[in-house]
């Protein structure tokens, strides 16, 4: 329907609108353009425009913009051969960043501590940013040991 105030032009409303006058009005017209029968409920008051039409039929899913804490982690030593967890398993970890410090040698970033080559091949010096809140190992196929880092962005408890 369409409704106007005093003089002024004509605005379209829809169920769920509020209207509040900046001034007073002392004329409430009210038009309907579409031809069939409608019921209109108006309540005079004091407030502000609020829409009520969002529906919203299933939980939103809501995240912090920045999680407050940072956790470094030392550095890791990788003996060859061998594979160790670099960072555990924390539900409240919203980002790891994992790198490779060697400067010469591959190693394998993986979900599990098998001792095979798979995963994702983290090159030396590089580094990766992962959103996982599971447990991050690091498998290292080389003869001689390799030094790794990770940090984590946590939620405070």
């Amino acid at each position: 329907f369409e409704m106007a105030f005093d003089d002024a032009p004509k605005t379209q409303f829809e169920k769920g609108l509020a209207y509040e006058a900046q001034v007073p009005f002392s004329k409430v017209r009210i038009e309907n353009p579409n031809g069939f029968d409608m019921a209109i409920v108006i309540g005079m008051g004091r407030g502000g425009i609020r829409d009520a039409r969002l529906v919203v039929s299933q939980a939103l899913d809501t995240t912090a913009v920045s999680p407050p804490d940072i956790d470094t982690v030392n550095q890791t030593a990788i003996a060859g051969g061998f594979s160790s967890e670099v960072l555990p398993a924390d539900v409240r970890r919203k980002e790891a960043v994992i790198r490779n410090l060697s400067d010469t040698d591959d190693v394998w970033l993986r979900g599990d501590a098998a001792t095979t080559a798979g995963g994702y091949l983290l090159q030396p010096k590089e580094a990766i940013a992962l959103t996982s809140a599971a447990a991050i190992y690091v498998y290292n196929p080389n003869a001689g040991g390799v030094f790794v880092a990770g940090m984590a962005l946590r939620e405070t408890a």
